[in-house]
């Protein structure tokens, strides 16, 4: 995915999440790539009270799907961020799982272009297709 982002306030406000399965779970691992080619990069934290951070997430996906601004400022105070960038790297971290990352968008002040790759068969890759 490419996608392309002008200036914008939607995001001032972090929206802390891991990404789920983007196909049908098994055995092996699912992992995503992301970079971003102009603007600024995605943010990444972990949490520090999981329990509280499973509880405010899934009170956000009942309440709104990530739209919920309390419930996304009470999110942001039990996480930390960290960069794990080197300099014109991007990421590669696992989505799927109870382990996987914690992520946001960033606060997006200048145009933004954002390149994600999530590897699979072509057997997911249709599954996502017909979706």
């Amino acid at each position: 995915m490419l996608r392309i982002s002008t200036p914008n306030r939607a995001f001032d406000i972090p929206r802390w999440h891991p990404d789920g399965n983007y196909f049908t779970p098994t055995e092996e691992r699912n992992y995503k790539f992301v970079t971003t080619l102009k603007g600024t990069k995605t943010r990444f934290a972990r949490a520090t009270d999981p329990a509280k951070f499973l509880e405010l997430l899934t009170s956000q996906s009942i309440h709104g799907h990530h739209n919920n601004m309390q419930v996304r400022r009470e999110l942001d105070a039990v996480v930390q961020e960290f960069d794990p960038y080197q300099k014109g790297d991007g990421v590669y971290y696992l989505i799927g799982h109870p382990d996987a990352i914690i992520h946001s968008e960033p606060v997006m002040n200048k145009p933004r272009i954002f390149l994600s790759v999530v590897p699979g068969s072509a057997a997911q890759i249709n599954e996502w297709r017909n979706r």
